[in-house]
């Protein structure tokens, strides 16, 4: 029982890394931003959601957006003069951005918000962002999102465990069913006959039901 549990925890633990490995392949690959123009009520809801409370109330447009298989990101921007009488010159760019990852589910989730002010960076707030290099871009920082999307996370860690599962271990789980079920040895695949333990190489054998 223990060492199936072990197996279990052991084949999760790598669909998990596999999961993220995935995702973050996608994130570094060369990827055609669309240039977006428009807010959907799902835009503004996210910058409400994750936006600093000294941040513009709303988005005033999606600069670019992308969004393939297997990973989604937006910009967004907003003009925020603080209350200074709308004069430009005591106005704040917000820019908000939003990363997505993972297939078949999107499992990763990060943004990154920045405050700009006369071109001089004021704020800058980061949740579940990595800043690495890109895996086969030379001399392009990508953000990879980091932060776990509870569902997501688990459809594709289960699907990813699965698969290596079927890989490596459900090949010799059949052979060893098809051995005891034509009387060999499951490990070696010496005829067995009415031993306890195989002649052959000395393993125990499945007690034969009554």
């Amino acid at each position: 029982m223990k060492r199936h549990i072990f197996k279990l925890c052991s084949f999760l633990l790598l669909g998990a890394i596999v999961n993220v490995a995935v995702a973050w392949v996608f994130v570094a690959a060369p990827v055609e931003d669309t240039p977006y123009d428009g807010l959907t009520p799902d835009e503004v809801a996210l910058w409400n959601r994750y936006a600093p409370k000294n941040y513009a109330q709303r988005p005033d447009e999606t600069l670019v957006s992308c969004k393939n298989i297997a990973f989604e990101w937006s910009k967004m921007y907003a003009d925020n003069n603080d209350g200074e009488d709308n004069h430009q010159e005591f106005a704040a760019t917000e820019y908000g951005t939003f990363l997505w990852a993972g297939w078949p589910a999107k499992s990763l989730f990060g943004y990154h918000f920045i405050c700009q002010r006369n071109n001089v960076i004021e704020d800058e707030v980061s949740h579940g962002i990595l800043s690495l290099r890109g895996l086969n871009t030379a001399g392009r920082v990508h953000w990879y999102p980091a932060q776990p999307l509870c569902r997501g996370f688990l459809v594709d860690t289960i699907f990813y465990a699965a698969l290596l599962w079927m890989l490596f271990a459900a090949p010799f789980h059949f052979r060893r069913h098809r051995r005891i079920k034509r009387g060999l040895c499951p490990a070696c695949g010496y005829p067995i006959g009415s031993n306890e333990v195989c002649t052959e190489c000395g393993a125990p054998l499945p007690v034969p039901p009554l």
